[in-house]
């Protein structure tokens, strides 16, 4: 089998700052997602809590980052989303 992998277009971004969540910020995202797990519900927490070259961005255009960005910034946010481990 031949596998190829091409380049696609994902959003990209110079700095991404995030903030710890609070507690309303995961109902919010619960709320939104009707869910407190799973990519979709971190695209809902990111959109709250981090800013992409100082722009909010809405969960929908989340949808949009390469999966190993988004794999990093659910890390970055997910411990306190979680199980209130910290890093």
């Amino acid at each position: 089998m031949k596998i190829t992998k091409v380049e696609s277009n994902f959003l990209q971004f110079k700095e991404v700052e995030v903030r710890e969540a609070t507690v309303g910020d995961l109902i919010q995202a619960q709320r939104v997602t009707g869910k407190a797990e799973g990519v979709e519900f971190v695209a809902a927490l990111l959109s709250q809590v981090a800013t992409f070259d100082g722009k909010k961005l809405p969960a929908e255009e989340l949808h949009k980052l390469s999966a190993t960005d988004m794999v990093e910034l659910g890390n970055a946010v997910a411990p306190s989303a979680v199980d209130g481990d910290k890093q």
